[in-house]
């Protein structure tokens, strides 16, 4: 039997197709999106657990909208993309 990363693996392109395509955000928008996320504590815990796993906990103090503007989120995309996302979880939640 397969193990669950295996069979996760195909959402990421899924994912990936559905993020660069969504006609909700603008290319500037998408391009901010992909360089905050690329370059989020999730990232480096890939490469530098330890790390990542520090700069998480640095995060503890700071809200997502926080952080996401200081790596270059727009409010648009705040908007659009990232408050659906919570609503959706505070209601499923």
């Amino acid at each position: 039997m397969p193990s669950n990363r295996l069979q996760t693996a195909p959402a990421l392109p899924v994912g990936l197709k559905a993020f660069f395509t969504t006609p909700q955000l603008s290319v500037g928008d998408k391009a901010a999106n992909a360089l905050a996320l690329g370059t989020s504590p999730i990232v480096r815990s890939l490469i530098d657990p330890e790390g990542g796993m520090s700069d998480v906990r640095n995060l503890d103090n700071i809200s997502f909208w926080d952080w996401f503007k200081s790596h270059g989120g727009s409010e648009q995309s705040m908007k659009r993309m990232w408050d659906p996302i919570g609503e959706w979880k505070n209601a499923w939640g």
